[in-house]
Order: C-alpha cells, then sequence, then structure tokens
C-alpha cells in the first residue's frame, strides 16, 4: 500500500502518518501563512525524493482585520473627541451662562446710568418748556431769558452725552482717526479752562491754571484734546465741594515715568512709545472728596462709577478719555486720597508738524461781531423784492418745523418729508437753497445730493446737508457729493442763516460770469471743473438758439423743448444762473448777434434783421437802440 507522510508547516513540527486515509484536517487554525508538504512512498517501501508542498493562507475574520481595527481604534477617538467636546460645551456653557449674566447686569448698571444722564436734563427742559406754554404777555422779559438759559445749558448737556456715546463707538470701531494741527497748547488750555468760569461763579470754586513753559508749541487733535480736558474738568467741577479750588497745569517733561513713580501716581494704561523725546504732562486736580484707593484701578473702566457717589454720571467720561490718550500714543495716570482729593495726569508726546494749519478756535469772537452779522442776514438777502426760495427736506416734523421757524422772514419755504419726495419737489420747482437731512427713509441725503448734482435741471442749487452724523468721514462723504455745507445738529441758528447768505453771494457771482457769456456770442466760457454741468447748460441753451437764430417763431417754448425742461425749470435754472429770464436770454443773444454781424460783416440792416429773427423793421430797430443806446443805422456809419 502507498503511504504518507505530510506537516503543516507554522502549525507543527513533527510528521504524521497516514495509510488508510489520504486526508488532513486541521481545524480552527489562527490566522496566517502555512505550508503543508507531503511525502509518498509505495508499496515497496521507496519514499520520494522531494516533497511536495501547498502554501496556505488563512484570512482573519473581518472583526480582526486592519480596517477593523481601524474603525475601532476611530471609533473610540471619536467618543473620546465627542466626549471632551460635550464637556468643553458644558463649560462654555457654563462660562457663557455666566458671561450673560454680567452683559445683564452690564447692561442694566449701563441704562440706569445713561437713563439716570438723559432724565435730569429732559426733566428740565421739559418742565421749562411746560412753564414757557403758560407765559403771557405780561412774563417779565428776564424770567424768559431765564428759561431759555435753562433749556439751553440742559440740551448741551444732553448733546455732550451724545457725543461722548458716539465718539466711543468710533473708537471701538477704529473708525476716530487723529486730525493734527500746529497749535500752542499754553493758550488753548487757557480757553477751555475759562469755558467753566460761569459754571463754578455760584458754587466759588477757584479755578487755577499754572504753567512751566510761556509757550507750548505742539502737533494736537484740538478736537480731541479738547474732550479729555472737558471731561476731566467736568468731573473735578462734579466732585468738589464749594469754596474748592481746581487747577490745571501744563509741564514739559523729559522722563515723565520718573515723575510719576516718584508721586505715587496709578498708572492704569500701558505706557507710551519710547521714541518720543519730549513730552507735556497736563494734570487736573481738585479739592474734592476723593476715591477709595480699592478703586483707584477701574475709574477709567466703562461705565464705571465710584460707589455711593452722589454725584451721578454715565460713567463714559473717563473711559473715552482713556481710548483718546491711548490713540495719541500717551499715557494716562491718577492718584487720589479721600477727603483731599484727586489729580489726574495725561502725558502726551510732543511732536511737530511743518505746516501752521491751525485757525486758533479760542481767539474769541466779540459778540457784537455776530449780532451785526446776524443783523445784516436780512436786509443783504432782501435786496431784491422777491425772496429766495428754500427747499427743507427732512423726516423729523419737529425738527423740520423749527427749520422753519428760523428761516420764516427771511426765505419762501418749501418742504418734503423724505428724500425721493425731495427730489420731486426739486425738480418742479428749482428752489434757490436746499437743506437736507442725510438719514431719511427712501432716499438719504447722499442720495438726493448725489441725485441733484449731476441733474442738468437742478446741477446749480448749493445745498447744506443738516444732520446728527457730524463724524468726519460722513462730512467727506456730503461733501464730494456735491454738498456745499455741512452742518452737524444740533445747528446754530445764526451760522445757518450766514451760510445760506454766503451761498446765495457765491450764487451772484456765478450770476455775473454767465451773464458775461450769454452777453457775446463769441465769448468761450473757463472750463470749471466745479462748474462743467452748468457750463454745458449754457453752452447748449446758447447753441440750441443759433441753430434757430433766423427762425422768428423760435421763443420760450421752444427752447425749453430743446432743452428737455419745462417752462418753470427753464426759467428758475436760467434766473439762478444770469439773474435774468428765458426771454431775456434769447433776445438778447439775438441782438448782440445782430450788432456782431453789423460791425463786421457787409449785411444791410435789413438782412442782419432778418437774420437775426427779426422780420420786423422797426421793432428791431427799437429793440436794438434800447439795448445799445444807437440805432443799427448809425452803427453801420
Amino acid at each position: 500500500k502507498n503511504r504518507f507522510q505530510y506537516y503543516l508547516q507554522g502549525a507543527e513540527r513533527e510528521w504524521a502518518h497516514t495509510t488508510t486515509d489520504p486526508q488532513a484536517n486541521y481545524l480552527n487554525l489562527p490566522p496566517g501563512k502555512y505550508t503543508f508538504i507531503v511525502k509518498a512512498c509505495n508499496s515497496d517501501g521507496v519514499w520520494s525524493d522531494t516533497p511536495t508542498s501547498l502554501k496556505i493562507t488563512v484570512l482573519p475574520p473581518w472583526y480582526r482585520t486592519w480596517w477593523a481595527y481601524l474603525l475601532y481604534a476611530s471609533s473610540l477617538g471619536g467618543a473620546v473627541f465627542f466626549f471632551y467636546r460635550y464637556q468643553l460645551r458644558q463649560q462654555l456653557a457654563l462660562v457663557e451662562n455666566r458671561r450673560l449674566k454680567e452683559i445683564n447686569h452690564f447692561k442694566s448698571r449701563i441704562y440706569a446710568n445713561i437713563t439716570h444722564e438723559f432724565r435730569t436734563p429732559l426733566t428740565v427742559i421739559l418742565g421749562m418748556a411746560g412753564e414757557i406754554k403758560q407765559f403771557t404777555v405780561d412774563t417779565p422779559l428776564a424770567k424768559l431769558r431765564q428759561a431759555g438759559a435753562l433749556i439751553e445749558r440742559n440740551g448741551t448737556n444732553l448733546l455732550q452725552l451724545v457725543n461722548q456715546l458716539l465718539d466711543m463707538a468710533r473708537v471701538e470701531a477704529h473708525a476716530l482717526t487723529l486730525q493734527p494741527v500746529q497749535a500752542d497748547l499754553v493758550p488753548f488750555a487757557k480757553y477751555l479752562l475759562g469755558g467753566f468760569e460761569s459754571l463754578v461763579a455760584s458754587r466759588d470754586i477757584q479755578l487755577l491754571f499754572e504753567s512751566n513753559a510761556a509757550a507750548i508749541p505742539m502737533a494736537i487733535d484740538k478736537d480731541q484734546v479738547q474732550t479729555i480736558l472737558y471731561n476731566l474738568l467736568s468731573n473735578a467741577i462734579k466732585f468738589s465741594e464749594d469754596n474748592g479750588t481746581i487747577a490745571l497745569s501744563l509741564k514739559l517733561e523729559s522722563d515723565w515715568q520718573a515723575t510719576l513713580n516718584a508721586k505715587h501716581y496709578r498708572a492704569v494704561t500701558p505706557p507710551p512709545n519710547a521714541h518720543w523725546n519730549s513730552w507735556v504732562a497736563i494734570a487736573v486736580r481738585d479739592t474734592g472728596s476723593g476715591i477709595p484707593a480699592d478703586q483707584l484701578p477701574s475709574v477709567f473702566d466703562r461705565f464705571y462709577q465710584v460707589p455711593a457717589n452722589e454725584a451721578g454720571g454715565s460713567g463714559i467720561g473717563l473711559a473715552l478719555v482713556k481710548e483718546l490718550v491711548l490713540l495719541m500714543e500717551g499715557a494716562l495716570a491718577v492718584r487720589s486720597r479721600p477727603g483731599t482729593g484727586t489729580e489726574f495726569v495725561v502725558v502726551l508726546p510732543v511732536w511737530q508738524i511743518e505746516a501752521v494749519t491751525d485757525t486758533p478756535a479760542y481767539s474769541q469772537v466779540a459778540d457784537s461781531d455776530a449780532s451785526a452779522e446776524s443783523k445784516n442776514i436780512r436786509s443783504i438777502e432782501h435786496q431784491n423784492d422777491e425772496r429766495s426760495s428754500v427747499l427743507i427736506i427732512e423726516d423729523n416734523a419737529d425738527v423740520l418745523q423749527y427749520i422753519r421757524t428760523c428761516l420764516e422772514g427771511h426765505y419762501n419755504i418749501q418742504t418734503a418729508q423724505n428724500g425721493q419726495e425731495g427730489i420731486e419737489r426739486a425738480l418742479e420747482t428749482v428752489p434757490d437753497l436746499i437743506i437736507s437731512d442725510v438719514m431719511m427713509p427712501l432716499k438719504d441725503g447722499f442720495e438726493v445730493v448725489n441725485t441733484l448734482k449731476n441733474d442738468e435741471r437742478t446741477s446749480h442749487i448749493p445745498m447744506v446737508l443738516l444732520t446728527a452724523k457730524a463724524d468726519r468721514d460722513s462730512r467727506i462723504k456730503g461733501l464730494k457729493r456735491g454738498a456745499d455745507v455741512y452742518l452737524a445738529k444740533p445747528f446754530d441758528k445764526t451760522e445757518l442763516l450766514i451760510h445760506l447768505r454766503n451761498l446765495l453771494g457765491m450764487r451772484q457771482k456765478l450770476q455775473a460770469r454767465y451773464a458775461r457769456y450769454a452777453a457775446a456770442l463769441d465769448t468761450k466760457l473757463k472750463a470749471q471743473r466745479d462748474l462743467k454741468l452748468e457750463d454745458a447748460f449754457m453752452q447748449k441753451a446758447q447753441t440750441a438758439l443759433e441753430a434757430h437764430m433766423q427762425d422768428e417763431n423760435f421763443g420760450v417754448p421752444e427752447l425749453c423743448n430743446a432743452l428737455g425742461m419745462s417752462r418753470t425749470q427753464l426759467h428758475r435754472k436760467m434766473t439762478a444762473l444770469t439773474g435774468k429770464s428765458a426771454g431775456y436770454f434769447i433776445r438778447s443773444a439775438r441782438l448782440q448777434k445782430a450788432r456782431h454781424l453789423l460791425l463786421t460783416t457787409e449785411m444791410t440792416v435789413t438782412e442782419v434783421s432778418y437774420e437775426v429773427g427779426y422780420r420786423n423793421l422797426a421793432h428791431f430797430s427799437t429793440s436794438f437802440a434800447e439795448v445799445f443806446g444807437q440805432s443799427p443805422s448809425s452803427l453801420k456809419k
């Protein structure tokens, strides 16, 4: 019989023998690679010289494959990640919950502070308004003036608070940029301090000014420095006792840090950049109640108020001071002792700019000059019998009524309550002046200016933007669109009237320019960038008339059709530009053309008369003599 020997390399180490059943069975082999080796023996007992082999690979079950293990690892990693993320979300939710509670508390404090600051002056304003409504013709003038002064003072306080809020928002949005000018800080600081004299006079508070230099020329942003000093001085007055003392001092420093450290100031802002070599320290000292030592690090925090403070306040001023000082690369410090007073120090770098662009706002204009300016407005504006017309575009009914009140007696007034209505009214009536708000429904003031300044019918109209958007970018945007004046609310009535008068004065110069052009057909307009639409209109009108010079029936209606305007629009436009009517423009152009032909050609008077559209020779001669003081025939001779 044949016999076999075999073994499974990788699973067995010895040969197995079989004689009867040439089969080999292996169960539950671990996954792996094996070699099955077999030798055979014949009936003579002779074994094969070379065994036969078979390579076998046992695959693992799916749950033990590499991709299964990768899946297990991924699942475990995902579980760990999601567990960590869940824990993180829980922690963030707790933090957010605490933050929301803090924000709610913060908002409550903000609303309490700001509404208190608004309610106090509003109480006075509304109360005095109610009192004024009950005044009679017998009410003493002094009482009326006192009521007006109270309303004005409290309105100014409201405006100051609003400006602080707007400035803080602009600082947060990084929209506040410095506008430095070369100025002397000493007289400027004196001027600002003097503005508080009337405020402290009734409380017998003494205001002192000190400076270790007679003059401190430097580059400063006067608006921002004024805001800083206003807030510091206002706080000093607010917290000072009657008969106290408030001092404003200026001191040039080379090593301001050593000075602050020696006097134990608490500097709550980062130090300024080291590249500045010269500094000025602006200090405001008072003899007030002082600030507890544990509260000093927080006094420049937004909406912070000293606990148990009876003076009130919005908590905005000092925070705004801090932001402005940092913007100017300066430092801010404070020291205080309860019962003895507080001192704030602002340290600013001293540097120069070459161009002296400052026009001192502190060179005060005498009241008599302002009064004279105001009195002259009516006489100048009413040299003509017909008053100029003003279109007021304002969506707030109360503001609209107030502007109307300011202008009544000076101008004929038209009104519109939104930008779209204002554009339509302006195109329809072509007023002499336009006053427009900026923030309005349908179309804002910028769109109104852009539309009307680019329309041939209204491009000549001077426009005043009167708005609460008083930031520099908005002013520049309005002026770029073509606005002639940009005034911030609340505005001064006299200032508005002076601006309007000046705009009408500029229109008189415009009329003189185009009157010379209309009077001489061979005169060319000298190009002016800001008058390109007006120049184009006049040239278009002149061209249309030249093309129909021989047509005696070409009059105002035909000129309206040629220019695409209504009779009213053409009349208002032509009157605004030349000071004369459209009919006068046509008649003057015909006669100027006739004079030119008589002087430069051999044409007869009759031929010239027909050439310029006159079929009646007698009428032509009469009209010519009225304008030039001599008959056509005498000129021809």
